[in-house]
């Protein structure tokens, strides 16, 4: 099993979309801090007070702030490709064919796919933090306020929500067998598309209990991972429980279908 993760880890290294879609999550961290910048200049050129629009956009956020916002811009939908990519290479490269043989269970080959993927979801959320680190300090100083620790649990919470949604994809690729529910399914959670529907549902809820103030964004993994404060016992909870459910999908999955 060893090996197999050490080269499957090699084989996403190489893999040209995986090095390309990751500096490119890096430099869209990286630029966002440097246009919100350049917006608050020219606000100040045309001679309004630029105070509110820099409250509202976060030209200047603190560190744990920085910490807890690994998905700027669209690094998600990046992260979220990538990892659709590394699953369907197996399939469309007959990867799994080739590998299948140096493990004695099927178990073990969809283990190690999510291993290197754990790790793959660890360096784009990484890089996301980096870039914006590196834009901010650019043009001002971090604030090293007192809530980093809120910020590194808010990135934990975050991790746990976005590798739940990975190992969703896995399973329609690998286990389903379906690479476009599982490219249809990285487009839709990590653009966030389905944010209209579930607001439209949420409405519709409180509409027929009246008087409630139920929110379906509170409960879904894709929408959670970019809340300001997600890491309520609720969301580790769904987290966790999708994650597992998934994970053992896709191996009950591996295990029946023909390869």
């Amino acid at each position: 099993m060893r090996d197999l993760f050490r080269m499957d880890m090699y084989r996403m290294r190489k893999s040209r979309g995986f090095r390309v879609m990751l500096i490119l999550a890096f430099a869209l961290a990286l630029v966002m801090p440097l246009l919100r910048r350049a917006f608050i200049w020219l606000v100040e050129i045309t001679g309004d007070d630029p105070t509110p629009i820099d409250m509202l956009i976060g030209a200047n956020p603190n560190l744990s702030w920085i910490i807890g916002n690994p998905f700027s811009s669209i690094n998600a939908l990046l992260m979220f490709l990538s990892a659709f990519v590394f699953f369907g290479a197996d399939t469309s490269r007959g990867y799994i064919k080739n590998t299948i043989g140096l493990v004695p269970g099927r178990d073990r080959t969809i283990l190690t796919r999510f291993l290197v993927i754990a790790v793959h979801n660890a360096l784009f959320m990484a890089a996301g933090v980096i870039g914006c680190l590196i834009g901010t300090m650019v043009f001002k100083h971090i604030v090293f306020d007192g809530e980093i620790l809120q910020g590194i649990l808010t990135f934990l919470t975050k991790y746990v929500l976005g590798l739940a949604l990975t190992t969703l994809i896995m399973w329609l690729t690998l286990g389903r067998k379906s690479k476009g529910l599982g490219i249809v399914t990285a487009v839709l959670t990590g653009s966030r598309m389905l944010m209209a529907v579930y607001m439209l549902i949420s409405m519709g809820v409180n509409l027929l209990v009246k008087k409630g103030n139920f929110d379906l964004h509170e409960w879904i993994p894709d929408q959670l991972i970019y809340s300001a404060n997600p890491q309520q016992p609720s969301t580790i909870l769904i987290a966790v429980g999708m994650l597992g459910l998934f994970l053992w999908l896709s191996i009950r999955s591996f295990r029946k279908r023909d390869l």
